[in-house]
């Protein structure tokens, strides 16, 4: 068992509010093994809560059970406030407000959609599985105001603030990793809640004026938290130089999260960053110290990257191998393989469709799987996406994928 483990052991509330813990009097991780015969000291602090990346190390029941129940009741909580949030936005296109509503449109609307009472609808609306903008409509019972009035009025009321600390039902885009500073926008996912992008996100370009997906936002003044970014340097090879990067960043208070090398030649290095930084005005001091480093040659913010590439050659479309990626967040879809699957198809079906074609194009595919056993799901799932004679296909057993990753699709279209 783990120190958290054996805070869940002593009391739900010591695992609840536990941040640090010493092992034999020195501190250690909380997911280091505990052995027989140690002294664990628990180290609390009001006001925080479980972390979801503990249920990957806890071993005891009780531990697991109450770090669930406690995050299962955090994002209803949370998903609620963002809903109301939402609702009140959209409700003010309408000329109206939550508490101004008719009780009998609101029973009318529960009744309609078999939700049982307002706050869960709200929840609903926080984790995107309804739009606020047709709840509105549908409260306000104004079927006479269009639906571009309605948006327009909602945008002149002002923007959803974000604070940061909005916790699990809202999350930052890994595509463009947006920090307080960018012009920002707000894509509904289902389930999910809110994910934020850069306005110039390439992934939310097609869908960023549609009302029932994207939402207007803006930071809060007062936002707090760090926030991830990448930056992209070119610098000459020298002995010592990755660790003068790192010092000159760290110098900075900005908190290095991955590092990665990529030799270009034998004098030219590119090295890619994830950091840390509180927002633009903080990033802007780090890129000016690293502008200062004798070696360095140019130093970029890596903002926006497209999920989907091809190439045209003639007739002929060469589709880059598509993962399971979900294009809004940029992460693995949840599941097995068949979820992965059917995630790769619409990943493909996208990408059809910006070369101008569609699946029934596709001359050949190229699967890899890192497990040929699954040949026969992904087989089942091919004949939900094309007709037969079915395009020629080879599959390809690799040692690894992406993290994560089970299923990577390639394919060649004939337009």
């Amino acid at each position: 068992s783990t120190a958290v483990d054996f805070a869940y052991a002593i009391h739900t509330d010591v695992g609840n509010s536990c941040v640090a813990c010493r092992i034999s009097r020195r501190l250690a991780p909380l997911s280091e093994p505990l052995q027989s015969g140690q002294t664990v000291e628990i180290i609390t602090a009001p006001g925080t809560q479980p972390n979801p990346a503990w249920l990957s190390f806890v071993v005891t029941g009780k531990a697991r059970s109450n770090i669930r129940h406690y995050l299962k009741n955090q994002k209803v909580s949370e998903s609620v406030a963002l809903g109301r949030r939402l609702l009140t936005k959209a409700l003010a296109g309408f000329g109206t407000t939550i508490e101004e509503l008719a009780p009998s449109n609101i029973d009318s609307v529960l009744k309609q959609t078999q939700i049982e009472s307002l706050d869960d609808l709200l929840a609903e609306i926080g984790l995107g599985n309804r739009m606020s903008f047709m709840v509105a409509q549908r409260l306000s019972d104004n079927d006479e105001l269009s639906a571009v009035d309605a948006v327009e009025e909602s945008n002149r009321q002002g923007s959803i603030e974000i604070r940061g600390s909005e916790g699990m039902v809202m999350s930052y885009a890994k595509c463009c990793h947006p920090i307080p500073g960018d012009p920002i926008v707000g894509h509904i996912s289902t389930g999910r809640g809110m994910v934020i992008h850069t306005e110039d996100c390439n992934n939310i370009a097609e869908i960023i004026d549609d009302p029932e997906k994207c939402v207007s936002v803006r930071w809060d003044p007062d936002v707090k938290g760090e926030f991830s970014v990448e930056l992209r340097v070119e610098l000459e090879n020298q002995r010592g130089i990755i660790a003068t990067l790192a010092t000159t960043i760290t110098g900075c208070e900005a908190n290095i999260e991955r590092i990665s090398t990529v030799e270009r030649d034998a004098r030219f290095s590119i090295v890619n960053l994830s950091l840390n930084v509180r927002n633009r005005v903080h990033l802007a001091r780090v890129l000016k110290k690293v502008r200062l480093i004798r070696s360095v040659l140019k130093v970029t913010r890596v903002k926006s990257r497209k999920v989907r590439k091809t190439i045209k050659s003639g007739q002929m479309v060469f589709l880059s191998g598509q993962i399971p990626l979900v294009p809004e967040t940029m992460e693995v879809v949840e599941g097995g393989i068949e979820a992965q699957t059917h995630q790769v198809f619409k990943n493909l079906i996208a990408v059809c469709a910006a070369a101008g074609g569609s699946l029934a194009h596709a001359a050949k595919l190229t699967i890899y799987l890192t497990d040929l056993g699954d040949f026969a799901a992904v087989n089942a799932i091919m004949a939900e996406y094309f007709t037969e004679p079915y395009p020629a296909r080879a599959t390809i057993q690799v040692s690894a994928l992406p993290k994560g990753v089970t299923v990577e699709i390639d394919a060649v279209l004939f337009l």
